[in-house]
């Protein structure tokens, strides 16, 4: 389903429901710059007996075209869609369940959320699922009963600034600099990985080159 946010924003998000809910509900999270619902996430921890919510963090893709000129979409990214979708996901889930008494997995669980069932942020991802388990446990602490997040990238622009760092030196992918033309055609992909004998250490400078390679101590 589809909410808009704000006048020029809105995320997309599913709840799925298992058929043997234990009376806890989750949402999943997002990695990187990227959107998009995490359907594997979504299957994972449905199976696991939690009704699951996920939402693509107000847009689709993996970069950060979509933030140009649109606050609304920055701020679904910052913050708004992981709590948008929890508030929309216990309102269904508390609808598509009704009276049903949960077979609770954990008997000594004790809902402090203001839900009647058990509440959990768990990103399958880390990095950015943990700075949104980290932004709604400071902003909105009702949120849930419990947040289990890993690798903070709470300081994200030195994140991307030092993954940028290494991206000017190998380039998209230092991979496709070695393995890119064992199909015959040099077109930037690799279609089969596994014949790819990537050696990192070719990436190494020699004790003459001053640019476009590694050493010990950063970029040569």
């Amino acid at each position: 389903m589809s909410v808009a946010t704000s006048s020029d924003s809105e995320i997309s998000l599913e709840v799925w429901f298992p058929r043997n809910w234990t009376g806890r509900f989750l949402s999943t999270g997002n990695g990187g710059l990227s959107g998009c619902i995490q359907y594997e996430d979504l299957a994972y921890s449905a199976a696991l007996s939690f009704a699951t919510v996920g939402a693509n963090n107000g847009h689709n893709g993996t970069s950060g075209v979509p933030f140009l000129n649109k606050p609304g979409v920055i701020e679904d990214f910052a913050y708004r869609s992981i709590h948008t979708g929890v508030a929309i996901g216990k309102t269904l889930t508390s609808s598509f369940y009704g009276s049903l008494t949960p077979r609770l997995s954990i008997s000594d669980v004790v809902p402090v959320s203001g839900s009647k069932f058990f509440t959990l942020f768990k990103p399958i991802t880390s990095r950015i699922g943990g700075r949104q388990g980290l932004k709604s446990v400071q902003d909105f602490p009702e949120d849930f009963d419990g947040v289990v997040a890993g690798a903070l990238a709470a300081d994200f622009n030195h994140l991307l600034s030092w993954s940028g760092h290494f991206y000017a030196i190998t380039g998209n992918s230092s991979a496709s600099r070695f393995c890119d033309g064992i199909d015959g055609v040099e077109d930037g992909i690799i279609e089969d990985p596994n014949l790819c004998d990537y050696e990192p250490a070719r990436l190494l400078c020699n004790e003459t080159q001053t640019e476009g390679g590694l050493y010990h101590g950063g970029a040569g």
